[in-house]
């Protein structure tokens, strides 16, 4: 589904908000260490019963937040750089006050993470010219990473620069270390 100009801006600016409020200023983003701050409860699927494991892989392969927005239940089978952008996802949905399981709701979510992992202000802060180098920067799965760097390339060549939530999550980044 695709979102309007608005939307985009303010899932963008809603990103950078969150990292400000909880002080996450480190590559690659730790979706743990946000949710944590945020006072999330993070629960892997394998410590459940396999029953009740097989049954959430089949419903959220990936994971799913609580309907109380309290607790994020992910599936730990999967690749580390995966469990991290589907945390970033989780936090997405509590972030935007999601209330139900929609296409538009889940849209949104997804770009929560997936500009929350590598934001095109950070991109270029790193010079990184190839999707690769996006995958271990930031440590994204190759699929995040291409497209990421396709994001980066239109913020290059057509997104107005220098809005304040790009200030502010350059400022935040300012002292790390490359």
């Amino acid at each position: 589904m695709k979102l309007s100009g608005k939307r985009y801006e303010s899932i963008k600016e809603d990103v950078v908000k969150t990292y400000k409020e909880y002080g996450i200023n480190e590559i690659p983003i730790n979706p743990f260490k946000l949710a944590e701050k945020m006072g999330l409860l993070l629960i892997k699927y394998s410590i459940m019963d396999d029953e009740e494991a097989s049954f959430l892989e089949e419903l959220y392969p990936d994971g799913f937040i609580s309907p109380d927005k309290t607790k994020i239940y992910y599936n730990d089978k999967r690749i580390p750089n995966k469990i991290r952008y589907t945390i970033l996802h989780e936090i997405g949905h509590k972030v935007r006050n999601h209330q139900e399981e929609c296409p538009l709701a889940e849209a949104e979510a997804d770009f929560f993470a997936a500009y929350g992992i590598a934001p095109p202000p950070l991109v270029d802060f790193f010079d990184v010219t190839e999707y690769t180098d996006i995958v271990n920067v930031f440590e994204t799965t190759a699929d995040c990473a291409f497209h990421s760097m396709q994001r980066y390339v239109l913020w290059k060549k057509h997104a107005k620069k220098n809005t304040n939530y790009e200030k502010d999550l350059l400022e935040l980044f300012k002292n790390y270390k490359k």
